[in-house]
């Protein structure tokens, strides 16, 4: 954002201590700075005037969390101001409260939510910042109560965009929260699965496994880790398992085998191992196997490719 020598925006149309017109890049910004001076409606038909000439306006109210019946009225008086001349009226800058309020409101259908803030970053702060103390140090050059009233104006900027961060702050941490939610489900349906899953690294030992798997042979998780996987496999299949690896290792397509796991108390299980060839994966599990364990009575299953 630059400033002209009297330190005003030089892409600013319209401003004074109900409103600001902005010309952004692809669309005109006009952001209200409630509750309003009796001026609010002349003041808001000329900015829309200015305005008529651009396919969008997207409205910042600032994260305002309650509108009056004159913010209401502002509003409705935008829409009619508009009504034929833009394409598109956006709403940006509401809280959460006020969003769910609009899309139950017949506003909704009158004007398009921005589901995201406006964007704010430290910037915006050292620009205001900047500007205040410009018009601080020219504090005696000109219209003092207009210059005093400008610095008022911006220091109400610099508390609504810090009321937009701690807003963004708590979007976030919801998004955490329900990021974690996810993970755990993953987690669940992993350790859950109707197969067993194993990971070995380059010498064949596993180095994770999930709930099914352990069941299947009927040991404990402790009893499976670091542990080589041929140890749980039949002697007799041993070459099996030694060639479905190493075509594994060179191939590019699902590769899976047939043979015998060896339970805890000795006795045998039928299973189909499926793995994906991992020839030409570029990334940290390169070495690793990744193999889904299917027993034998799963047969009638589809192949997993």
């Amino acid at each position: 954002m630059c400033w002209d020598e009297q330190g005003c925006e030089m892409n600013q149309i319209v401003q004074n201590e109900n409103l600001c017109l902005t010309e952004e890049q692809d669309h005109y910004l006009l952001t209200l700075y409630p509750p309003f001076s009796p001026d609010i409606y002349q003041e808001v038909k000329c900015a829309c005037k200015h305005a008529s000439g651009c396919k969008r306006v997207v409205i910042n109210l600032s994260g305002t969390r309650y509108l009056d019946s004159t913010g209401m009225g502002v509003l409705l008086l935008i829409r009619t101001e508009l009504s034929g001349k833009i394409s598109k009226i956006s709403v940006a800058g509401l809280s959460c409260d006020m969003q769910r309020l609009f899309l139950v409101s017949h506003f909704s259908e009158f004007f398009t939510i921005e589901s995201m803030p406006i964007e704010v970053n430290s910037g915006q702060f050292e620009e205001l910042s900047e500007k205040i103390l410009y018009l601080l140090a020219n504090y005696s050059n000109g219209d003092t109560k207009a210059e005093m009233q400008e610095v008022l104006r911006l220091i109400y900027l610099l508390q609504v965009y810090q009321m937009e961060l701690e807003m963004q702050n708590e979007e976030l941490r919801q998004t955490q929260v329900a990021l974690q939610q996810s993970q755990k489900d993953l987690q669940d349906a992993y350790e859950m699965s109707d197969f067993g899953f194993l990971t070995l690294d380059t010498s064949n030992t596993i180095i994770k496994t999930n709930l099914t798997m352990t069941a299947m042979l009927n040991i404990n998780r402790d009893d499976l880790i670091d542990h080589r996987i041929t140890d749980f496999i039949s002697p007799p299949d041993q070459d099996t398992f030694y060639f479905f690896r190493l075509q594994a290792l060179k191939s590019q397509v699902l590769e899976s085998c047939e043979l015998n796991l060896l339970k805890s108390d000795g006795s045998h299980v039928a299973v189909r191992l499926q793995c994906e060839g991992l020839n030409g994966v570029n990334n940290g599990d390169v070495k690793k196997l990744k193999i889904l364990v299917r027993p034998r009575s799963f047969q009638h299953l589809p192949d997993l490719n």
